[in-house]
C-alpha cells in the first residue's frame, strides 16, 4: 500500500488529466491515511477554491479512470481509496524474453560532401540578424490567484509529507494572506509557493524568536514605568 511520500510523488506523476482532478487526486493523497481519505464535498470545495460542481465532475472522472475507488457512506460523505495509476510503456516479449520498447532514431543517408565544399558553404553563410522582437519576453507579473493549488516537486514534497497533520493548511492560508496583504506581484506563483516552503522551517524560528523578545520587552514594562517607579522609591523626607 502506498502512502505519505510516495502516494503523493505518484498523484503528482500521473497523466492526462486536467488542472481540476489533478488538484483534487493531490488532496486525496496529501489526506490519505493507509491510501485511504474521507473529506466530505464541502471540505475539498474550501480548500480548492472550486465550485461543487467542478469538484464533483473531478471525482467522477478519476473513479472512471481507476485511480481512486469511492465508497459512499450515509449523510452524503464518502471513503475514498487513492491508488494512482501511472502509464509505463508495455512490454514485448521476444524469444521468451522481456523487452521494453525504444523508439529507433531514423538513420538518413545524407549525401557525402568534399572538404572544400563545406568550406564554401561556411564562407557564404551570413550570420543571422537578430532583433528585438524575436527576443523573448518575460512573462507578465500579476497578484496571488483567487484560486491557488500547489503543485510541488519531489523536494517540496518531501519538506510537506514530514510536516504535522494540518500544517499544511496552516501554511497555505498564511502564504497567501501574506502575499495578499502585501500585494505581492510575481511571474511564477508555484515557484514562490517552493520558496515558502523551502523557507519555512527558517521564518517559523524568526517568528519565534520575535515573539519572545516582545514577551520579554512587555515583562519590563515601558521607560515611563521605570521611571515613575524610580520617583516612588526617592525619600523627599
Amino acid at each position: 500500500m502506498r502512502d505519505g511520500f510516495d502516494l503523493i510523488r505518484d498523484a503528482y506523476d500521473v497523466a492526462g488529466l486536467d488542472e481540476h482532478e489533478r488538484a483534487v487526486l493531490v488532496r486525496l493523497a496529501f489526506m490519505a491515511n493507509e491510501g485511504k481519505a474521507w473529506p466530505s464535498i464541502a471540505h475539498l470545495v474550501e480548500k480548492l477554491g472550486k465550485s461543487e460542481r467542478t469538484v464533483q465532475r473531478a471525482i467522477r472522472r478519476l473513479v472512471d479512470a481507476g485511480h481512486i475507488t469511492q465508497r459512499q457512506r450515509r449523510h452524503d460523505t464518502a471513503i475514498y481509496t487513492v491508488h494512482p495509476i501511472l502509464a509505463d510503456p508495455k512490454p514485448v516479449s521476444v524469444t521468451g524474453v522481456s523487452v521494453t520498447p525504444v523508439d529507433p532514431t531514423p538513420v538518413t543517408n545524407a549525401p557525402k560532401t568534399r572538404p572544400t565544399d563545406t568550406l564554401i558553404a561556411k564562407n557564404n553563410q551570413s550570420s543571422p540578424k537578430t532583433s528585438s522582437s524575436s527576443k523573448k519576453r518575460a512573462p507578465a507579473k500579476t497578484p496571488f490567484p483567487s484560486e491557488f493549488c500547489p503543485v510541488m516537486g519531489l523536494r517540496t514534497a518531501a519538506v510537506v509529507a514530514g510536516w504535522p497533520p494540518g500544517d499544511l493548511d496552516d501554511q497555505l492560508d498564511r502564504f497567501a494572506a501574506y502575499h495578499r496583504k502585501e500585494g505581492t506581484l510575481s511571474a511564477d506563483w508555484q515557484a514562490s509557493w517552493t520558496h515558502w516552503v523551502s523557507n519555512s522551517k527558517k521564518w517559523d524560528k524568526t517568528n519565534e524568536q520575535s515573539r519572545s523578545i516582545g514577551r520579554t520587552q512587555a515583562s519590563r514594562g515601558s521607560p515611563r514605568d521605570a521611571i515613575l517607579a524610580a520617583h516612588d522609591r526617592v525619600d523627599f523626607g
